[in-house]
């Protein structure tokens, strides 16, 4: 799967993700914003020895227990670094999850792991 391929399959997810969301808020109110989680991460990324500043957005939309959404992580160091998937969460109690993804990198936008 190349990197268009991907990023169209992101997106698609993104917008059916929030088109169901806004659905929900017109029907039930604050109940919605339950289900609906965006996360912004600042970490360090371990690497050849190196460390090199992350920044990552997640998005999750919650069904029950389980739910779906978007991951992206950027990484700037003497290459550039892209981490895009499809997660899928399991929350089997609070505050508990369980996170199983599909996904590829890119380094340099050069498709390098999937």
């Amino acid at each position: 799967m190349d990197y268009s391929v991907m990023q169209k399959l992101c997106i698609l997810v993104f917008v059916a993700c929030a088109t169901g969301a806004a659905a929900q808020a017109q029907e039930s109110g604050t109940e919605a914003e339950d289900r609906n989680f965006i996360e912004l991460f600042v970490g360090i990324t371990h690497d050849d020895g190196e460390n090199d500043p992350s920044l990552g957005l997640t998005y999750e939309h919650r069904f029950g227990r389980f739910g779906t959404g978007f991951i992206a992580e950027f990484t700037k160091a003497d290459r550039r670094e892209t981490v895009l998937a499809l997660p899928f969460f399991w929350h089997p109690a609070d505050p508990w999850r369980t996170v199983i993804a599909i996904g590829t990198e890119f380094n340099d936008g050069a498709k390098i792991r999937f």
